[in-house]
This record gives C-alpha cells, structure tokens and sequence, in this order.
C-alpha cells in the first residue's frame, strides 16, 4: 500500500487541484484537472465524479493512474521555482 506524506497531504488540501493520468482502452493517456481532489487518509485520495465519465470508465478497465497536485498553482510565472507533489494512489471505485 501507498502511504501520503504529510507534505503531499498538506499540498492536496490546501490546492484541492489535481490532475489524474489514466489509461485509455487504446493504451493513450488522459490528463483530466480534478477540482474537488482531498485526502481521506494516509492511503486514500477522493474527488467527485462531477464530469468524469472518461476518468472512471478508464479507471474500471485500468487501475493505473498518477495524481499531480502543484503547490501555489495561481501563479504559473515561479513554477520553475515551486515544489509539486506527485502522487501515485492505487485506485478503488
């Protein structure tokens, strides 16, 4: 199992931002931004299927994904300069 840190804790709840790479059926990637991402606990990240159905259908055929969240994501001029977390769940539906 997968453990979030509480920096990566600390990032998703304060930006509540992120982007899920999933795994189309064709084997191409799909980025999709996650408004409503948070924490539930050490292990377990949450966001809403508001206007997922890529995301989840690519999620039932794959449980591969990746979860990007970047701290201070309104201001895109200092990213070079901004930490980012990088997340890797494992997924249930």
């Amino acid at each position: 199992m997968r453990v979030l840190n509480q920096h990566m804790k600390q990032v998703v709840d304060q930006v509540r931002l992120g982007f899920m790479a999933t795994v189309c059926p064709d084997g191409t990637p799909n980025v999709s931004p996650k408004g409503t991402l948070c924490v539930v606990d050490d292990a377990h990240l949450i966001f809403a299927d508001l206007r997922s159905p890529g995301t989840v259908a690519n999620l039932r055929a794959n449980q591969n994904i990746a979860t990007w969240a970047k701290e201070n994501v309104s201001l895109p001029d200092s990213w070079p300069s901004l930490p980012s977390t990088r997340l890797m769940p494992f997924t249930e539906i």
